[in-house]
């Protein structure tokens, strides 16, 4: 039988399958069927032929006997990798040493925060986070790890911005604080990535106080415990981001997010205690010490 087109003879055209005069047209290789003589050996087709043919005369399909696919390949959706620990570790090495230099030139007296020094250092090094995430995006890569970490620098700058810090501040470190008098007690405590307690014992009403004593206590991803006196009024303001404040052993009695005051020791007189708390991703126990209590 005469053979079909294949890739050997990609030129077979409908003349080469074209029926004998007087036969009528069957399929297959039927005796009504032969293939024009082109040559003297093989087929060679009609070399004018732009597109090959099929056996009854029918276009050849993309794919078939060899035929090059010309159709749409499928598109391979482009995955967004993360910035990669290198740069991960590039961003946190940065952002230590922003912070580190902030408190480096406050402590040497070549920078004035007016008492912001933490806010500003936890900042410094959020900024720069933020820079090497921008760099990121330009890569074409996500924030990953990055944006995790200037999150939660943001919500320990913004704790450290809501009342300024003087002297007394702790960093990753246990710290006990205890103010010497008023004076230093309405300069605050700051406390980040610690345990601490602050001991208000000692404005107990055998040394009256001659007016209100507001005293900010500032805290990020710490847990401290204030020991207060019970013969005199305390006022407790909260202003709070994912924390927690127990008092007289009742937890969670107040919001994680948001602000609530309330009064402690409801039967003493004179001047109060005003304890400002501010917290994010925090815990701070209120313990009331019985007068007399060895300090």
């Amino acid at each position: 039988s005469a053979p079909y087109p294949s890739a050997a003879h990609p030129q077979a055209t409908s003349a080469q399958y074209a029926p004998r005069a007087g036969s009528t047209a069957t399929s297959g290789t039927a005796a009504g069927w032969a293939p024009e003589a082109s040559g003297a050996s093989g087929w060679t087709g009609d070399t004018n032929a732009t597109q090959p043919l099929g056996p009854l005369g029918a276009p050849l399909q993309p794919g078939y006997f060899g035929m090059p696919y010309s159709g749409a390949q499928p598109s391979r959706s482009k995955r967004t990798t993360g910035p990669g620990a290198s740069t991960v570790a590039i961003g946190a090495g940065l952002a230590i040493l922003a912070g580190a230099l902030v408190l480096l030139l406050s402590s040497s007296g070549l920078l004035h925060l007016g008492g912001y020094t933490g806010a500003t250092a936890w900042a410094a090094a959020g900024g720069i986070l933020g820079l090497v995430i921008i760099i990121s995006g330009l890569r074409g890569r996500s924030s990953g790890a990055l944006g995790f970490f200037a999150v939660v620098v943001l919500l320990v700058a913004g704790a450290f911005s809501l009342a300024p810090q003087a002297n007394s501040w702790s960093l990753a470190r246990n710290s006990n604080w205890t103010p010497t008098g008023v004076a230093d007690a309405a300069e605050g405590f700051s406390i980040a990535a610690g345990k601490g307690t602050v001991d208000l014992r000692q404005f107990a009403g055998s040394t009256p106080l001659t007016q209100d004593v507001a005293i900010p206590l500032s805290l990020a991803a710490a847990d401290v415990t204030v020991l207060l006196p019970d013969d005199i009024p305390v006022t407790v303001q909260n202003q709070l981001a994912f924390a927690r404040v127990d008092n007289g052993g009742v937890e969670n009695s107040n919001p994680p997010l948001g602000t609530s005051s309330y009064t402690l020791n409801d039967g003493a007189q004179g001047h109060s205690i005003v304890l400002q708390i501010h917290a994010a991703a925090g815990h701070v126990n209120l313990e009331i010490a019985e007068s007399g209590a060895q300090q």
